[in-house]
């Protein structure tokens, strides 16, 4: 029993999702005040909407079925999904000048929360 205890322990302790540090890509503040951030880790992307510290919307993509974060001239994006329907995060023109959040499902437009104060822009 205690070799099976410990086994248990070492596995614990040494498994990936142990070491895995999530890193801040995105965050932002809406006009009403809420919060949107993006963070990943080596494993998965997670998505965080709300008032700071009690998000009303929260979950995760594993990256290995997602896109990753694309890059262009003027723009920065990420897709994400979460029960049928998809978060497209993006920053337009790097450093700040149009950023936010469509939402949408089965290619209708839910909603768009845009940012007024970008506090950390893709890098």
């Amino acid at each position: 029993m205690k070799k099976i205890s410990l086994l248990f322990i070492a596995t614990l302790v040494l498994s990936p999702a142990t070491f895995a540090k999530e890193r801040v890509l995105f965050s932002c503040t809406s006009k009403s005040g809420k919060q949107l951030t993006i963070t990943e880790d080596s494993y998965k992307y997670y998505y965080s909407y709300g008032k700071n510290g009690r998000p009303e919307m929260a979950f995760s993509n594993l990256k290995e079925n997602q896109g990753d974060v694309q890059y262009g001239s003027s723009f920065t994006f990420l897709e994400l999904e979460n029960k049928g329907v998809t978060y497209f995060i993006n920053s337009q023109f790097r450093g700040g000048s149009s950023a936010g959040v469509e939402v949408s499902k089965n290619g209708k437009k839910l909603a768009y929360v845009g940012c007024v104060n970008i506090i950390k822009d893709f890098d």
